[in-house]
């Protein structure tokens, strides 16, 4: 190790292999005299001491991708083999296995390479020297769990099931640990490390197991905060959907989402607000600590500074998810609203709603109660999505109800024209009915008339002149009658 070349983070790395290794070693050997027979201890140390060449061979042939290899296992937490097969295509446990193929080291230690991660009950059939292979896993389970060396495992195995294969228990299993210093210690110079090296193992085992507990607290405690925040958004989504009726117009659908968030943050005051651009209408639902009755309200876009803008506004201008802070038409709709400007600063939930319309949920609060939130777009969304859906299912019922009222009253306009046709085409018929037979009847008259007139002017006789003035006279009347009626037919 004195002649290892490299950053100080690889020298430290390939110190950690080998002292993995090294703890490996002496644990199966002590391992194997227990469970195997004395005979068995040297063996099982070659076969603990070669286990993880193939992260050496891999390290050794091209050191940058290794690095590569070790970064991702430390940033994202990945087992170390899965990190290998990204980076190599193989992991270590196939490198080392071909690599101890080629030099033609025993089969004993090939099977141990290749099958020191395998779980004992799933080694494969032809496997010849199971034993071996099991005492090698149990004591690389063992150091890891122990954080002895470098092995690439954030997450540390059980040890007591594969123990039981051997009938040992934690106490048997205690004992190794602590022996493992002390069997180490003739080693160490071999491979250039301190002198020191034994009765400093245990302090760096317990530093690392402190800083694995610290990282594991603080994921921890992280994981908590994103719990409790998914849990105020459920709780605020629960509140929401418990708080709808079916027949809640979009002012109420506006009012149980300006209550849900509020109590989902813990803030004084929150206002939802929708505007509905086809009605050309703003729906508002108000929820105010102070007032313990949420109030809505209905006024008209145009009635807004800038209705486009006060449009736009609501709908989220950047397009970004989640709260993020409020522009400044909406700082002045929030004026408008609740007479006051904000006592703290102005947060916006942009809603998702149909195209064109716009809804949000605006809130007063400091930037440390937000803070828990901004990160949790997720659950942001979630609630976004739920009462944007939940206003366009409203609007749009609403508009349904609008266009049903207006069928209703065409159907009654329709049915009143319908009855006022058929008395206007009554009468038309009426009137054809007159003027055909006023056309008719002016005819015979005519000649009935003229008729008398002639018989009148050639007779002497006083009798037929009387009787021929009366035809004509009643002529004249019937003529008279008819002219009345062609005039009530036009």
């Amino acid at each position: 190790l004195d002649s290892v070349e490299g950053s100080d983070e690889a020298v430290e790395m390939r110190r950690g292999i080998w002292k993995h290794n090294l703890a490996v070693a002496c644990a199966a050997e002590m391992i194997a005299e227990r469970a195997l027979g004395r005979a068995a201890g040297a063996e099982a140390f070659v076969c603990g001491l070669l286990h993880d060449l193939g992260k050496l061979a891999l390290d050794a042939c091209a050191p940058k991708s290794y690095a590569r290899v070790i970064d991702r296992v430390e940033r994202r937490r990945l087992c170390i083999c899965d990190a290998e097969r990204e980076v190599f295509g193989l992991d270590h446990t196939i490198a080392g296995k071909r690599l101890a193929l080629r030099w033609g080291l025993p089969p004993a230690v090939v099977e141990s390479i290749w099958l020191h991660h395998q779980n004992p009950e799933s080694l494969p059939s032809t496997t010849m020297f199971g034993p071996m292979v099991r005492v090698v896993h149990l004591a690389d389970t063992l150091v890891r769990a122990y954080r002895i060396g470098y092995s690439g495992y954030s997450e540390a195995a059980p040890v007591v099931t594969p123990a039981r294969d051997w009938n040992l228990d934690e106490a048997q299993l205690a004992s190794v640990v602590e022996r493992l210093p002390e069997r180490m210690e003739p080693f160490f110079a071999l491979v250039g490390m301190d002198d020191d090296a034994g009765r400093a193992l245990y302090l760096e085992s317990i530093s690392k197991a402190n800083a694995e507990l610290g990282s594991v607290n603080v994921r921890l405690a992280e994981a908590n905060r994103r719990l409790e925040v998914r849990s105020r958004c459920f709780e605020a989504l629960a509140h929401f959907g418990t708080s709808l009726r079916p027949a809640d117009r979009v002012s109420d659908v506006c009012r149980a989402a300006a209550a849900g968030v509020r109590a989902m943050l813990e803030v004084d005051c929150a206002v939802a607000v929708a505007a509905v651009r086809s009605t050309r209408l703003l729906h508002v639902g108000r929820s105010d600590a102070r007032d313990h009755s949420p109030s809505t309200s209905v006024m008209d876009i145009g009635a807004t500074d800038s209705p486009d803008a006060c449009v736009a506004a609501l709908r989220g201008q950047s397009g970004r998810p989640g709260v993020h802070r409020a522009s400044d038409a909406l700082e002045a709709l929030w004026t408008r609203i609740t007479g006051a400007p904000a006592s703290a600063p102005l947060w916006v939930l942009p809603l998702h709603g149909d195209e064109g319309d716009g809804a949000a949920v605006l809130f007063g609060a400091d930037e440390d109660r937000v803070r828990p939130f901004r990160s949790a777009s997720d659950e942001w969304d979630a609630l976004a999505t739920t009462i944007g859906l939940a206003i366009s299912s409203s609007a749009a019922r609403m508009a349904a109800e609008h266009l049903n009222e207006e069928l209703l009253d065409l159907n009654r306009r329709l049915t009143a024209a319908q009855a006022e046709l058929v008395r206007t085409r009554s009468i038309s018929m009426i009137a054809q009915m007159a003027a055909g037979a006023a056309h008719e009847l002016n005819n015979p008259l005519a000649v009935i008339s003229g008729r008398a007139q002639m018989v009148r002017s050639q007779t002497e006789d006083p009798e037929i002149a009387r009787a021929t003035e009366t035809i004509v006279e009643h002529a004249q009347r019937a003529t008279d009658i008819v002219t009345e009626l062609v005039r009530f037919a036009k």
